[in-house]
């Protein structure tokens, strides 16, 4: 008897194991279904993200430009404003101009004799 027991209890055993394999290969699919949704979620959200960032980017980028042109266009004003009060100078004080500048040539070159002198001696 025990032999016409065992094909049905192995074909119960193998039909038990079929129902937990199939249960099995669904929650892994519903798992990898859930995890492919959150890889999903998360690459759009590093996308947004990363296209905000880009924007912020651009934006400073921009402002950068624009300081720096202002700032360029302010020094240049500045040494207009200072090249005209030089030649107002010159034209009202000829004597004093002429003096003032031999005088910062003599401290130009007298530093620029102290430069060139230091690196001979520290060789």
């Amino acid at each position: 008897m025990t032999s016409s027991h065992t094909p049905t209890a192995a074909n119960h055993l193998l039909d038990q194991a079929e129902k937990a394999a199939s249960g099995l290969q669904a929650s892994v699919r519903s798992t990898a279904s859930e995890a492919q949704s959150h890889v999903d979620d998360a690459v759009q959200h590093l996308g947004s993200r990363l296209t905000h960032l880009a924007e912020q980017v651009g934006h400073l980028s921009r402002e950068g430009v624009h300081a720096a042109q202002s700032g360029t266009r302010h020094f240049g004003e500045r040494m207009h404003d200072a090249s005209d009060a030089a030649q107002g100078y010159i034209r009202k004080e000829p004597v004093k101009a002429v003096l003032l500048a031999a005088g910062i040539g003599v401290v130009v070159v007298g530093l620029f004799s102290l430069l060139v002198r230091g690196n001979h001696r520290s060789r």
